[in-house]
């Protein structure tokens, strides 16, 4: 029997996301989230999350610093040498299903100043009724 690997948080931002491309040419985005927990007793956890290809370039694209996101994943480890010749491991959430929470956005802030999660906007508006 396999082992299970699944992981699902929700949290917000830390950084505005920025997506960089491998030499192959596919995009990836390391972000981090916080995760407040249950209750307030609770302290922040920062999580290290990577983002793969058209993830990677949503993320870059619609989100910013203090973004709530919810996603689904598995938890990685590897292996680095660090500047000063240290080997180190870092664990992380290698994302599958990435969402970003729409923002509102108020009738002070220009049209454009806001994001949305990707599946209304200006190029694919909603539609009026249900055709069913």
């Amino acid at each position: 029997m396999a082992d299970l690997n699944i992981i699902a948080l929700s949290g917000n931002l830390v950084s505005t996301p920025e997506v960089r491309h491998t030499n192959k040419g596919t995009a990836v985005c390391n972000l981090r989230i916080a995760n407040n927990g249950y209750s307030q007793d609770e302290d922040a956890m920062f999580i290290d999350l990577v983002l793969w290809g058209r993830d990677a370039e949503y993320a870059a694209r619609t989100c910013q610093k203090g973004t709530f996101v919810e996603v689904g994943g598995r938890l990685v480890q590897r292996s680095y040498t660090d500047r000063d010749g240290n080997d180190r491991k870092v664990m992380e959430v290698k994302v599958r299903d990435f969402h970003a929470k729409a923002r509102t956005i108020k009738a002070d802030e220009p049209s454009g100043g806001g994001y949305d999660s990707g599946r209304f906007g200006a190029d694919n508006p909603a539609p009026d009724s249900v055709p069913f």
